[in-house]
């Protein structure tokens, strides 16, 4: 008899562990599923051909069975969080790699039923943000810091030209690490160990890399295009930069960010002075104007006085030629090539200064010296090329011109360039045939598009 209850004792724990052991076989089965997703698309080319679609198959249908997996493991209970948040962790993986407004729905129920931990959060954002329901993305990354794969993604999208994407993914690391930072100040506040030697240098270190993001999402928004929401961010980083330093270097490039951004917020000068007092007391928009003028050139030479490089001298003259501090933006532009002949953007800068005073003769001196110094720069070629037709005569620029057209360039006005000197040399067909292979690189390039019509025109007027 006792063996009997024995055994039937056992069987009952088999059966009980029956459901557990399957629950883990499930999680490791739709891990291993994407684990190989990820392990075949990462750091490496991107497939083409049928080999590409051979991938996207293969991605497809482990995503779908991974996801299968899940949703049917979920819907089993018992409905308790222990047992869910594995599968949510998981269904979250597998759901962002192939993001729908279905897996959108099933984790944001699952997180109202507080089913997701820290990193199902995080996949509920990335779902959130990919379909398109922005508010749900803002308050999951609120839940999660994922500032930093933010700022990484955002970065990734500037580079392939996709500024609206880049500039959402900004939006959200800023908001993920606003709320991260707040967190962090409660809970030291709650720890009420602050005179800790090791808790205080924890806490630098957090606030050094805070300081870090803020700057990157600030530079960011600053390339992308967005100046005035930058000085808000590289504000904050400024600000927390005092008592945490994230570095020299990076201090330096803090300091050139928010000087570029103020630069490119600063309003026009004001044209009049109202007298307060006496009439050498400027009105009040003039005060505003002039501090932030000062502030910007006192960011600048700070920067430059922590250790001038190539790099710096290009960006401050950038930022000072913006103010209209000419002379000395032309002087670190000069001061930049000096440093480092190979840095492009400072002949480009230099020429293009003195061309935008109407000069002829000094821009194509600084893009000869840009050529020889960079003979592969397409950029430079090109501007050396355009320089030199409006020095050089027809016949004497035109070999120079049809080589740089050779180039892989977009640039309209160095098609525009060799089609007017075709023109000028009694050449129709050729300038026709210049101007529409500019038009092919640029579509819709303006000047093209006008030489084009100008051109049509005086062909059906003199040949009918």
């Amino acid at each position: 008899m006792r063996r009997w209850i024995l055994f039937g004792c056992l069987g009952v724990l088999i059966i009980l562990m029956l459901e557990p052991l399957y629950d883990a076989w499930v999680v490791n089965r739709a891990g291993i599923l994407i684990n190989r997703v990820v392990a075949e698309t990462a750091d490496k080319p991107p497939k083409t051909g049928a080999a590409a679609t051979e991938q996207a198959a293969r991605t497809a249908r482990a995503v779908s069975e991974a996801t299968a997996l899940m949703e049917t493991a979920a819907a089993r209970g018992p409905h308790s969080a222990a047992r869910e948040v594995p599968f949510w962790r998981t269904y979250g993986a597998a759901a962002a790699l192939a993001p729908s407004d279905a897996a959108f729905a099933l984790l944001s129920g699952a997180s109202r039923d507080g089913m997701l931990d820290r990193i199902g959060e995080l996949w509920l954002g990335e779902v959130a943000s990919a379909t398109d329901h922005p508010s749900e993305a803002t308050a999951a990354y609120q839940r999660v810091d994922a500032s930093n794969l933010l700022i990484s993604r955002a970065d990734a999208y500037m580079k392939s030209g996709d500024r609206v994407r880049a500039i959402r993914q900004y939006e959200f690391a800023r908001i993920s690490l606003e709320a991260a930072m707040q967190r962090e100040s409660a809970e030291r506040l709650l720890s009420g160990n602050d005179d800790a030697s090791s808790v205080t240098a924890a806490l630098m270190t957090s606030a050094a890399e805070r300081v870090t993001s803020l700057y990157r999402i600030g530079r960011g928004l600053l390339n992308a295009g967005q100046p005035a929401v930058a000085v808000v961010v590289l504000e904050e980083a400024l600000q927390k930069a005092e008592t945490a330093s994230p570095g020299s270097v990076a201090e330096q490039s803090l300091n050139l960010n928010m000087a570029l951004a103020l630069a490119r917020t600063l309003p026009d000068p004001p044209k009049t002075f109202t007298a307060v007092y006496p009439s050498y007391y400027p009105d009040e928009k003039a005060v505003a104007y002039l501090l932030v003028l000062a502030r910007i050139r006192a960011l600048v030479h700070m920067s430059i006085g922590s250790g001038p490089t190539a790099s710096v001298d290009v960006l401050a003259g950038r930022i000072l030629l913006l103010i209209g501090d000419d002379e000395q933006a032309t002087s670190l532009l000069r001061e930049a090539i000096h440093l480092d002949p190979l840095i492009a953007d400072a002949y480009l800068m230099l020429g293009a200064w003195y061309e935008s005073k109407g000069m002829k003769l000094l821009p194509l001196q600084v893009y000869s010296e840009g050529v020889r110094a960079l003979p592969d720069d397409v950029q430079i070629a090109v501007a050396y090329a355009i320089a030199s037709y409006k020095v050089l005569a027809p016949a004497e620029v035109l070999p120079l011109l049809r080589q740089t057209a050779k180039l892989p360039t977009k640039d309209p006005y160095l098609f525009a360039a060799l089609g007017d000197c075709y023109l000028q040399l009694g050449l129709i067909a050729d300038g026709k045939q210049a101007y529409e292979e500019g038009l092919r690189r640029a579509p819709g390039a303006k000047p093209l598009l006008q030489r084009l019509e100008t051109l049509d025109t005086w062909l059906k007027t003199h040949h009918g």
